[in-house]
């Protein structure tokens, strides 16, 4: 089987490659690349809710508005935890974003594993890469002209090295326009402070191979 290093990485995390078999078993596809792998993963999480109500829900496009916007109303959530650098939320501020009925009723959040430094009114997504992916799907909808684009990655600053499958993801669904905002973007706010071959590498083939993937 082939696949790229990233899809490769991705098998040994045991969250990811049990999703990965359960996509392959739902859907008989197995997933070359990281961008169409978590939005299958992402349907197989919405998956009940669809044939509760006798919709499909076999690739993006087929989805109903409803579910979709409901799908980015959670995405939007998570890219706000992200910026506060949060993955486990209280029951008061899940209800304070005023998420919607179809929303909630999608699931994508779980309770918090029983710890005993864990409340037990507290929720999360069921994992971190799952909650990059939700918020990349909202912020590519949201993100529609490059000035967009800089100011998303200003407000993630802090964490621009520790988002990977966030960047990877917005990346694949951007325009070239956006693209290559972004690249520099986070080559601005970058440390050390890169040199002008650096943008001159960066903004042309390396991003659309990071797209690609």
């Amino acid at each position: 089987m082939s696949a790229t290093e990233h899809i490769k990485s991705l098998m040994c995390t045991p969250f990811l490659l049990s999703h990965s078999c359960q996509v392959f078993l739902d859907t008989g596809e197995l997933h070359s690349s990281v961008s169409s792998l978590y939005s299958a993963m992402i349907l197989l999480q919405v998956r009940s809710v669809c044939s509760s109500t006798g919709h499909s829900c076999n690739n993006w496009t087929a989805l109903r508005d409803e579910t979709r916007e409901s799908i980015l109303e959670v995405g939007s959530f998570a890219l706000r935890m992200l910026v506060e650098n949060r993955t486990v939320f209280s029951q008061n501020e899940v209800e304070g974003f005023s998420l919607s009925a179809g929303a909630r009723e999608l699931k994508l959040l779980v309770p918090c594993a029983s710890s005993p430094f864990k409340d037990l009114d507290q929720s999360q997504f069921s994992h971190l890469s799952l909650q990059e992916a939700i918020a990349a799907k909202y912020a590519a909808a949201a993100c529609r002209t490059p000035d967009d684009i800089v100011e998303l990655v200003h407000a993630l600053r802090p964490l621009t090295g520790a988002l990977a499958t966030f960047w990877v993801l917005l990346a694949a669904e951007l325009t070239p326009t956006c693209l290559d905002s972004l690249v520099h973007a986070i080559l601005v706010v970058s440390t050390p402070k890169p040199t002008e071959d650096d943008y001159i590498t960066a903004s042309e083939s390396t991003l659309i191979k990071l797209a690609d993937n």
